[in-house]
């Protein structure tokens, strides 16, 4: 995905389109709560409906969303070794320059003296031309010449300038790169001069087609979505550009549509060139970065500490406080002192400018938007419909010879269905053995460890670590003692329950360190009444780490996984009546088949199937009924899978076309867990292969199909189908 071509993944929809409004805070607060905010609400005119009313005018429900408010900003052209680089400008440490440029592109570019203290380490270098070649450059000379973009490794958004003056009596030309420059200077035709100003100039890569569009566009404009947060009580508009961290940047991606590049260098700005942003991981539910209430900024434009650049804060409500909306720094430190919240510093840095905009400026999105003016939507649609109507002619007769009765569509993928060998580990239950697989883990330690251990690659997802409580089941997981085929290389792990245990069982296990105390005898412990015994005669130590691992149970005491009768796969293997063709607890290995499918993007990915809510789809697909997995209908560690329900027959769980996932390994958003979206084509003649997130959106928007939620035996629907490469 790039920055002019965008689609507003609609996977992020059903989470984030919650507002705080009076029910949603009634339900947070109770209805009798005699706290209102920060004071009691006797203290408040009109008592606690009045406090709920006005929570509701600050509240979400009344300003733009990131899915349908964006603004325009200008574009500009500059060179990289001699391509074309698109940017904008948003900042400048030097008030001269944020005047100038404001006036050339009509459009406000803020003075903050704070990006004067952005270590130049951090900096990239933007050659400016003062004189010669007359063009689009800020000083109405030929294009700023820039010594990286993004994806390289010295990329920064955040540039020192150099003055490039041409000699008298040398004969100016165009120069688009740096070493164009260099050479200039070396031959005595230029002047190079380093300026003490820093710009922020976020800087975009295109492709030559998309370069030549812009090029044929009579004004160059970048729309982007637009967030919006709260300082000192009052709205602010922002837009999230750039982050040092990856999965950060990945995750704000996925939630606008729109990429925020992953930039490593901002990681080493210091103190002195940025300010602080809150951000809400629980509480109130609404359109924040992680599902809940918006940000809270600590300075804005024209405040002598304001920078674009921003350090993270998490702010987490504790069990015991009622979640309410915080609107400024100083009612957050309150909530704090008084331990309603809990601060974790991020080491993350993000370049999120706030934008000084007037409502003219708020522009309306749709869910599917390209941000390319009508223009160059007509250039294209002009250049389509010449190559269309050469086709046309023949296409008329194709159509004409075709058979009046219509042949049903199946789509044939090549290896829609393989078998994968994946390795078993053996635990125990109250004293049983218990065998089970390891492919999703929310800690990066742990899925290197285990993966090294199984020589199979466990997955990264981070959402696992949203998960409730009573999403979970435990597992003890030893850190010492008897040595053994443990995570840990010590005794095997203990779990609480098995799929025996419906109303109890999980397959995400939140994890358990035990440690046994250097007095102690070590010795098996196989179940956790014997764990618990050990612990209050003071012999081991627990600790919750906070770890979420995915381990769906295979083989249990009273039961296993359902094995397919006929063991063969091939394209046409049916869906349902097991995922498993065998089990092999002498080789400890479990064979299951994996399901071909589309990515968001449209790439492969395969996807095994190891249990589900409610037991009606559970028992059709042959895998293990987890009552428990509901609780994640609501919560972010599920993500959105769309399967067909008419349309062209194929390997999909339904029998038709495979499904389309909103993401895939290797994305921040990927989760095992899947929420499940039924697609149904209104009318199964127009049905047509749908590959991507962007199809789905475009055809819904087309009143061609009908998204929604899967509700199968009037419950909530949950499967737990972990990505995996089959190939590995």
């Amino acid at each position: 995905m790039n920055y002019l071509f965008v689609i507003a993944a609609i996977s992020a929809i059903p989470l984030l389109v919650t507002g705080s409004g009076p029910s949603s805070l009634t339900e947070a607060f109770g209805a009798n709560n005699d706290i209102c905010g920060l004071q009691l609400c006797s203290e408040i005119e009109g008592g606690r409906d009045a406090w709920v009313a006005a929570q509701a005018d600050e509240s979400d429900e009344d300003a733009p969303d990131v899915d349908i408010a964006g603004v325009t900003l200008p574009l500009h052209k500059g060179y990289y070794d001699g391509q074309a680089a698109y940017y904008i400008i948003t900042e400048a440490s030097e008030r001269v320059h944020a005047d100038v440029i404001t006036q050339a592109q009509g459009w406000i570019v803020e003075h903050v003296p704070s990006l004067a203290s952005v270590p130049e380490d951090v900096r990239s270098v933007t050659y400016m031309f003062t004189n010669g070649v007359r063009g689009d450059g800020v000083h109405g000379f030929q294009s700023e010449v820039f010594t990286s973009v993004p994806g390289q490794g010295d990329y920064s958004p955040l540039a020192g300038h150099v003055h490039v003056t041409w000699h008298e009596g040398v004969l100016p030309k165009i120069l688009m790169s740096e070493s164009d420059i260099l050479s200039a200077a070396e031959a005595g035709d230029v002047e190079l001069t380093d300026l003490d100003v820093v710009i922020n100039m976020p800087r975009f890569t295109m492709s030559p087609v998309q370069s030549e569009m812009l090029d044929r566009a009579p004004e160059k404009v970048l729309r982007v979505p637009l967030h919006y947060g709260f300082y000192d009580g009052q709205k602010v508009y922002n837009v999230i550009l750039e982050s040092s961290d990856k999965t950060h940047s990945d995750l704000v991606s996925r939630l606008q549509g729109l990429d925020s590049v992953h930039v490593p260098m901002l990681a080493d700005t210091d103190a002195a060139s940025v300010s602080k942003v809150y951000f809400f991981t629980n509480g109130i539910e609404g359109p924040g970065v992680h599902g809940y209430q918006r940000q809270v900024f600590t300075a804005a434009p024209g405040d002598e500490v304001y920078s674009p650049l921003s350090t993270h804060l998490h702010v987490t409500w504790t069990n015991d406080a009622d979640p309410r909306l915080l609107t400024s720094e100083s009612s957050i430190m309150a909530a704090e002192e008084s331990g309603d919240v809990i601060l974790t510093e991020i080491p993350i840095v993000i370049n999120m400018p706030l934008l000084s905009l007037d409502a003219s400026q708020i522009m309306d999105l749709p869910k599917n938007f390209a941000p390319f003016d009508a223009v160059m939507d007509s250039m294209m649609q002009e250049e389509e419909e010449g190559m269309m109507a050469q086709e046309e002619e023949g296409m008329m007769a194709q159509e004409e010879t075709a058979m009046e009765e219509p042949q049903e569509m199946k789509l044939r993928l090549s290896r829609a269905n393989v078998a994968v060998d994946i390795p078993l580990h053996k635990g125990y239950y109250e004293g049983n053995d218990v065998y089970y697989v390891i492919t999703d883990t929310n800690n990066e330690i742990h899925a290197g460890i285990i993966t090294e251990l199984q020589d199979w690659r466990v997955e990264m997802a981070p959402f696992l670590g949203n998960a409730p409580d009573a999403a979970l089941s435990t597992t003890y997981m030893f850190t010492n003692g008897v040595e053994g085929d443990g995570i840990h290389g010590f005794q095997n792990q203990v779990f609480t329950s098995t799929p025996e245990q419906a109303d109890a069982y999980s397959a995400l296990a939140a994890q358990m360190h035990v440690t046994w105390a250097d007095s102690a005898a070590p010795r098996i412990l196989d179940s956790e009444a014997a764990i618990m015994e050990a612990a209050d005669a003071g012999e081991v130590s627990l600790d919750d780490i906070g770890v979420v691992i995915n381990m769906p149970h295979i083989v249990w005491p009273g039961g296993q996984m359902m094995v397919k009768e006929d063991t063969s796969v091939d394209d046409e293997t049916p869906y349902g009546g097991g995922q498993v063709l065998g089990i092999d607890t002498e080789e400890m290995t479990v064979t299951f088949v994996a399901h071909r499918g589309w990515g968001p993007d449209g790439r492969t990915i395969y996807y095994i199937v190891t249990d589900a809510t409610p037991s009606g789809p559970a028992n059709m697909m042959g895998v293990v009924s987890a009552d428990t997995s509901a609780a994640l209908i609501a919560n972010s560690a599920a993500v959105d899978l769309y399967q067909f329900a008419n349309g062209i027959a194929g390997s999909g769980p339904l029998g038709f076309q495979p499904g389309i996932a909103s993401s895939a390994l290797g994305d921040a958003g990927y989760s095992p867990m899947w929420r499940i979206y039924i697609i149904s084509w209104n009318d199964p003649a127009d049905a047509s292969l749908l590959e991507t997130i962007g199809d789905i959106q475009a055809y819904l928007e087309e009143g061609l199909i009908t998204v929604s939620l899967a509700r199968p035996m009037d419950s909530d629907h949950i499967v737990n189908c972990p990505f995996i490469d089959p190939f590995q």
